[in-house]
């Protein structure tokens, strides 16, 4: 039985890429290198802040530059993290419905944690039982560590989950971390091609759906 839904946070439950991409642009700029437009960063995202930094700068950015280029991103976006972010919609109502039926929510994201616990209390107010992103010595999505973090402090098992993501990352993810459900979500920022490649349990194309879920029926 499922005991616990969770999921990435850019694309699959907010759309964030207004604020990232302002926030990389911010500490370009004052560092003197070219910008990228909006959706350029739809390429960048998802292996966390330093690969989205690196993919950002030109290359053999030497290490001092590319430190102070990702400080000042960082800085900066940790004061806007939600200025222009935006739950998809439909998503907080039947998140809602699904703590309703007793199923505990989570977040597990490669945005650095401190972003990431922001954005979604204002976005999510209380609803997400624990959110884990980036922190000191825990290693980063595809790898199953922030899974297994979930599993020991919650006491669940993989059986019991079931991880939703919007990239070829999530879906490795949740097939190292072995939760019993993979889902797509056809909402998100990377190309439906990875997810199908990657043989999802389902692709969903609206929140809502994610009500519809066969290992749902059981919690209504």
């Amino acid at each position: 039985m499922i005991k616990a839904l969770a999921f990435d946070l850019d694309g699959t439950l907010a759309d964030t890429l207004p604020d990232l991409a302002e926030g990389v642009n911010f500490s370009l700029k004052m560092n003197g290198f070219p910008l990228h437009p909006e959706e350029e960063y739809l390429s960048f995202i998802g292996n966390g802040s330093k690969v989205l930094i690196q993919k950002s700068l030109p290359p053999q950015v030497d290490e001092k530059t590319f430190k102070k280029v990702f400080d000042d991103y960082l800085t900066y976006y940790l004061s806007h993290v939600c200025v222009k972010s935006r739950a998809f919609e439909g998503m907080k109502e039947t998140l809602s419905e699904v703590k309703r039926r007793g199923i505990r929510l989570f977040c597990l994201t490669n945005k650095p944690e401190e972003a990431a616990k922001k954005l979604i209390v204002s976005l999510y107010d209380d609803l997400f039982s624990q959110v884990i992103g980036i922190r000191e010595g825990v290693k980063v999505k595809p790898d199953a560590a922030m899974m297994e973090i979930i599993f020991k402090e919650q006491n669940l098992k993989p059986e019991e989950v079931a991880y939703f993501g919007d990239s070829d990352v999530d879906l490795l993810f949740a097939h190292n971390s072995k939760v019993k459900y993979a889902i797509g979500v056809g909402w998100g920022y990377r190309p439906l091609k990875e997810l199908i490649d990657l043989k999802p349990y389902k692709i969903i194309y609206r929140p809502s759906e994610i009500l519809d879920l066969d290992f749902l029926k059981d919690n209504k």
